[in-house]
């Protein structure tokens, strides 16, 4: 299942206030949300994880990772609703990326 285009612009302009927010790679809540869809053999690998995240405010959660994505592989995310449970209150979100590698040519 698709999310909606004005979830995803929504998604994207919040992103990109949080990349331009950023003065640090440091940054403890970039670290902490990439950490959340690298690549468990290298961060410069492609990107494709499912996260967990609660339907309530997910926009928020996903436009941290998507930031994160853009910060630290400069590659853009795709994402795709897997499932969705209502009484866990909880959605799952397929998030894809080509990563650093492939995005900066390193």
């Amino acid at each position: 299942m698709k999310l909606s285009k004005k979830t995803l612009e929504s998604i994207l302009t919040r992103a990109l206030e949080i990349v331009h927010a950023t003065k640090v790679a440091g940054d403890p809540t970039l670290k902490a949300a990439f950490a959340r869809v690298e690549d468990a053999r290298h961060w410069k690998n492609p990107i494709d994880r499912v996260v967990a995240l609660p339907v309530t405010g997910y926009e928020e959660e996903l436009a941290g990772i998507v930031a994160a994505i853009i910060f630290f592989t400069g590659s853009v995310a795709d994402l795709l609703v897997e499932r969705k449970n209502e009484i866990a209150g909880l959605l799952w979100v397929r998030v894809r990326a080509a990563g650093y590698y492939a995005t900066i040519g390193a």
